[in-house]
């Protein structure tokens, strides 16, 4: 279940926006820097993205559709 909720968020995310690099201010990519933290798990360090939406559909459904409250999860029944 956590693959399928880890993929329905990605796909989420994909559909409504474009993620591509940060641009610097003469309009250029920054590339993303290939460094990693240390520890048992290494993962890439924070970096800078550009994340706009795709069109004005998509900009209207992420402003009509505000993000959950964590507590109130559909999933998860009293």
């Amino acid at each position: 279940m956590a693959d399928a909720s880890i993929w329905i968020a990605l796909v989420s995310m994909l559909s409504v926006f474009h993620i591509t690099k940060a641009k610097d201010a003469a309009g250029d990519d920054i590339d993303v820097p290939e460094k990693y933290g240390d520890g048992i798990v290494s993962q890439p360090l924070p970096f800078e993205c550009s994340i706009t939406p795709r069109s004005k559909a998509a900009e209207q459904l992420i402003h009509d559709n505000p993000p959950m409250k964590l507590d109130s999860n559909p999933m998860f029944f009293d």
